[in-house]
């Protein structure tokens, strides 16, 4: 028999609640009341007066194998079905992942080539000049090794960046990185948010009876 899921669809804004509490804790509790009013709340709460759905969205790395150590500890052997819909989801989240994070160490190669072509331009020029000491051309010298060895440390570029090509061009260079690695955290926490399900808190758990879950639907 297949696991008893109630869906809950947010709108835009409480999905961008949900997802700057869920970026900042890794998990914020939602409760829907009688008449589908929703609410979130980053508080680990019950659900008040009124409201007949409640879960606990948790967004972190290992919430599928705390969901089976909990379910163990309660004494209940999860049925075959939650087990196999539980493999399923997991398989999805990984893949899922997985493809986002290609994508994104595309997006950091990319932001990262185009600041080291315009690096190795202006290290060629500074060791060409005659107003540039012999210990900085040292100095640049063992950033062109680094960079030929293709040791591509982004703190290590946006630094060398600054100091040679000025602080905007090291700052813009260090922003797209951070900018491109928010973005993958924010889409993994995403994923995770619509992709998982999670505890009915306000169903409670009944010897015999099967468990009440709810999945969260996008706006």
């Amino acid at each position: 028999m297949a696991p008893d899921i109630f869906e809950i669809k947010l709108n835009k804004r409480q999905e961008k609640k949900a997802l700057e509490i869920a970026s900042r804790q890794g998990n914020f509790t939602l409760f829907l009341g009688k008449e589908g009013k929703i609410r979130i709340s980053e508080e680990k709460e019950k659900p008040k007066k009124g409201e007949t759905h409640a879960a606990t969205v948790d967004a972190s790395n290992n919430y599928y194998e705390w969901l089976i150590g909990w379910l163990a500890q309660q004494g209940i052997v999860p049925s075959e079905d939650l087990v196999n819909e539980i493999e399923r989801l997991f398989k999805a989240e990984r893949d899922a992942e997985d493809e986002e994070f290609g994508n994104t160490v595309n997006e950091l190669d990319a932001a990262t080539a185009g600041t080291i072509e315009k690096l190795r331009v202006k290290l060629a020029e500074e060791m060409c000049s005659d107003t540039v000491s012999n210990k900085q051309k040292n100095d640049y010298r063992c950033v062109i090794k680094r960079l030929d060895a293709r040791d591509y440390n982004a703190e290590y570029i946006a630094r060398w960046t600054a100091r040679t090509m000025g602080d905007q061009e090291g700052l813009a260079y260090a922003g797209s990185i951070k900018e491109i690695e928010s973005d993958f955290g924010t889409k993994v926490i995403r994923q995770r948010m619509y992709g998982r399900i999670f505890l009915d808190d306000a169903k409670p758990i009944k010897p015999g009876k099967g468990l009440k879950w709810i999945r969260l639907a996008e706006p």
